[in-house]
């Protein structure tokens, strides 16, 4: 019966070593566009951008209704990017800020231009790391402004284009 012993042993252990394991995962996130193009509201004046969907999120703390993460205290390292689809007209002349926001306040922000050699597209992207107290919250806001584009500044929906990310340190 030793040898039975061992496995049953051996069971309870990794049945242990599992359930230490489950749930600790750092908190971290990844929230996407899902193909939903956002208009309006973009050309002039800060705008909040929308994230409908998650690749992941280890402690559900994304809220894909408010685009906003609530992160557990302690340092955090967030990520944004923004695609825009141009007109030809708002390629001459168009800029783009994109800025990760902290309980409304500013926390910190890229600036972008239409791509070079890629017509109709332009990007602005962010990352920084910041202290979160535990009861904090960041989104993601993006301006746009062009003197030909006439309020047809679109953010495009590709999902590896236009996202919003962030994790524990």
């Amino acid at each position: 019966m030793r040898g039975g012993w061992t496995i049953i042993l051996a069971c309870f252990a990794l049945a242990a070593w599992s359930d230490s394991r489950a749930g600790h995962y750092p908190a971290a996130f990844y929230a996407h566009k899902n193909y939903e193009r956002q208009e309006g509201g973009l050309d002039r004046h800060y705008t909040l951008v929308t994230f409908p969907a998650k690749k992941f999120d280890t402690t559900d703390a994304f809220d894909v209704e408010s685009g906003a993460w609530h992160p557990p205290a302690g340092p955090v390292h967030l990520s944004a990017q923004i695609f825009w689809a141009l007109n030809a007209a708002s390629e001459r002349d168009a800029s783009f800020v994109i800025k990760i926001i902290k309980n409304g306040g500013d926390v910190c922000a890229g600036i972008g231009n239409p791509l070079v050699g890629f017509p109709g597209l332009a990007v602005a992207a962010v990352n920084c790391d910041d202290l979160s107290r535990g009861d904090d919250y960041y989104q993601v806001v993006a301006y746009g402004t062009s003197a030909h584009a006439a309020g047809d500044l679109v953010i495009d929906g590709h999902p590896a284009h236009s996202y919003f990310s962030g994790g524990t340190n």
